[in-house]
């Protein structure tokens, strides 16, 4: 029975890592070499950490840690919520001039900081939201809030003493959470070149991220809230949330 769901969940894997390997070829080829080049060496080092290891926890879905894809999509929902109300908080305190009044309004602001590092794919929308909006937060999560932060805990414990428990939050896995987002946010400091008040808002959402992973056992409900983030930001970058409001 093991054996048959580590098949299934490997087969899912692989379907992941292909499906997402040919877009980016496509993208090198045709569009954007240094965003294809960068995401190509992610998803290097996330097969390669894929294939090293004999089994995976924290993969895209995983059907025995007894969540249903509607409590996944609530509790996802609510996390967004909280990412949303903290950074607008964030934004208030710390840079007064570019917050709004308003819950809507607020979040729009954060949608817009963050489109800052949203570049329009060689003048295609099209591939602009599907590249930043829906692939990108796949291999992000995967790679950062998956690969690198079950690592990370695995080892943690020649560096702390204390082995991390991936499956709740531990000091320890506190301790990891915010590698992992300092991580996070230095990869986009260097293939973005975002501003210090976005990349705190960064920083914030890997922990987020992190911790839903932990409490879900799977990237399933990450990958969610990374995709609406983006998408958002998108749409700010391409005029489309102005045109709402």
């Amino acid at each position: 029975m093991a054996t048959t769901l580590k098949r299934i969940i490997d087969d899912n894997q692989d379907t992941y890592f292909k499906f997402i390997v040919i877009f980016l070829l496509f993208l090198l080829l045709a569009f954007d070499r240094d965003l294809a080049m960068i995401y190509l060496l992610i998803m290097l080092g996330d097969y390669i950490w894929h294939e090293s290891d004999n089994f995976i926890s924290f993969r895209i879905t995983n059907k025995s840690a007894g969540f249903s894809t509607t409590q996944i999509i609530l509790e996802s929902a609510a996390a967004l919520g909280a990412f949303l109300g903290i950074s607008t908080l964030l934004v208030n305190t710390i840079s007064p001039d570019q917050a709004t009044q308003g819950v809507v309004s607020g979040a729009q602001s954060i949608f817009q900081l963050l489109s800052t590092s949203t570049p329009i794919l060689k003048g295609s929308k099209f591939l602009t939201l599907v590249g930043w909006g829906i692939l990108v937060p796949i291999i992000e999560t995967s790679f950062f809030n998956g690969r690198l932060l079950e690592g990370l805990a695995t080892y943690s414990e020649k560096i702390t003493g204390t082995k991390a428990n991936i499956k709740s939050i531990t000091g320890t896995m506190i301790l990891v959470i915010f590698v992992v987002a300092a991580l996070f946010t230095l990869f986009h400091i260097t293939a973005k070149g975002l501003d210090s008040l976005p990349l705190l808002i960064t920083f914030l959402f890997s922990v987020i991220s992190s911790i839903l992973v932990i409490r879900h056992r799977q990237l399933r409900g990450a990958i969610l809230v990374h995709i609406a983030t983006n998408s958002m930001a998108v749409a700010a970058s391409l005029g489309w949330l102005g045109a709402i409001a």
